[in-house]
């Protein structure tokens, strides 16, 4: 299992991944990644740019829980559990209501950080010895 990026909201730290589940709900919302990638790098604290944030911020949290949820992991401090000992993402709405205005661009620097280390992963196969090409005829 990798190590996932994680972030600090309130009272807890949860993990950020980046992965086709959460690049189809990007696109989904904001057309494209890369479009979503370039506004979140414009460097602005407007409203609309706020709500990006913590909208991506939203995706990615929860594709980070999903992951360690269904692959298992070790409790970090202040990890947001429920009573079946899973990790419960936080909504957007409550992102805003967690972070303070000087917080926005750091989570903005967290987010990019992350959509671009998992855009790096690479996916390698390798045949199997006893493998055979089948001929077609």
């Amino acid at each position: 299992m990798r190590e996932l990026n994680k972030v600090t909201i309130g009272d807890y730290v949860y993990p950020l991944s980046f992965s086709l589940f959460a690049s189809q709900k990007i696109a989904e919302k904001f057309g494209s990644v890369k479009k979503a990638m370039k506004m979140l790098n414009k460097p602005s604290s407007d409203a609309k740019q706020i709500a990006l944030v913590c909208d991506i911020a939203e995706i990615l949290i929860q594709n980070g829980c999903s992951y360690y949820n269904e692959f298992g992991f070790i409790p970090w401090e202040n990890s947001p559990l429920n009573e079946n000992g899973e990790l419960i993402p936080i909504s957007a709405k409550r992102i805003l209501l967690s972070c303070k205005q000087n917080q926005i661009q750091q989570l903005a620097n967290t987010l990019n950080k992350t959509l671009c280390d998992d855009q790096d992963k690479k996916i390698t196969t390798k045949a199997h010895k006893d493998s055979k090409k089948k001929k077609h005829h």
